[in-house]
């Protein structure tokens, strides 16, 4: 590791756990804190710390953890309890907001792929402003859950499609890869079935990793490997590797039911150090002179 490579990680660290601090004196989220303080010490303005290869690989790795936290805290109980009609009002809640994005672009006259970035939604301050809140269980909670996700997988996938239409064009190309993206739920509903035959026979086993107390850990072994096979999936079938991670968590949250003793140790280490520093080298990633000019 190179000098400048250590100080950024040490401005980092001590913002990642300062930040938290002073946030709530001022009555902001964690995240809206973290993300100004890296506006602040990034490259635009006061340049204490610069990009690299090993921030940029934390940061990533810390956005990756947050989506399969995100998926990890659905409730699929409760979703399966609101049956189909809580499922078609989550999607015209967000079928409604693209809509309306495109309205606002098409009266605009602006590039159409804008209406994607005016309608996107993004689970990562919504994720932790809930958890701030101790949030995530309650049903109001549950509900933006459940709606941020489905605009999420929604954004993902329409952004995924103009980032193939631009570099193939509309052919056979981009139905290639498009179906490279089905392949994602495909791997998921194999693992879906694999897993819970094991478990069926072998559910002594298994119990193992959603136990309060194991000197191995192995409960939270098993989800960093699920994230990472899928976030690897992804990555090799060209799709956004943060659908893989969502994917996992949401399919680790519909095997292990009762899950929240795995819930509380994976937020421990993702919401204690990734996704704060996610948080930070996405603020120092904002150009904030190139917006006011």
């Amino acid at each position: 590791m190179h000098a400048h490579e250590a100080i950024s990680l040490l401005i980092f660290a001590l913002g990642a756990f300062a930040i938290p601090l002073f946030s709530g004196r001022i009555g902001i989220p964690a995240a809206v804190g973290e993300l100004l303080f890296g506006v602040l010490v990034g490259p635009h303005l006061l340049g204490w710390i610069q990009p690299n290869a090993f921030t940029s690989f934390l940061a990533e790795f810390g956005f990756a953890f947050l989506m399969f936290l995100a998926g990890l805290e659905l409730d699929f109980s409760r979703i399966e309890r609101q049956g189909v009609g809580g499922l078609v009002a989550g999607l015209l809640v967000v079928v409604g907001m693209f809509a309306l994005s495109l309205g606002v672009t098409l009266l605009l006259r602006l590039p159409l792929f804008l209406f994607v970035a005016f309608g996107a939604v993004g689970l990562g301050v919504l994720m932790v402003t809930l958890n701030e809140a101790g949030l995530t269980r309650s049903r109001a909670g549950q509900t933006m859950i459940f709606v941020g996700s489905l605009g999420e997988f929604v954004t993902i996938v329409l952004l995924t499609g103009f980032g193939m239409y631009y570099e193939f064009g509309f052919g056979w190309q981009l139905g290639a890869q498009m179906l490279k993206l089905g392949l994602i739920f495909v791997a998921a509903y194999v693992a879906l079935v694999v897993l819970r035959t094991i478990i069926w026979w072998w559910p002594e086993r298994f119990a193992r990793l959603v136990a309060a107390h194991d000197p191995s850990e192995i409960g939270v072994r098993a989800g960093m490997a699920m994230m990472l096979v899928f976030v690897a999936l992804a990555t090799l079938m060209g799709v956004e590797s943060i659908l893989g991670s969502f994917v996992a968590g949401a399919l680790f949250a519909f095997v292990f039911r009762e899950k929240r003793v795995l819930e509380a140790k994976m937020a421990s280490i993702g919401f204690g150090f990734f996704v704060p520093i996610f948080f930070i080298w996405v603020g120092s990633e904002f150009d904030l002179p190139a917006v006011l000019h």
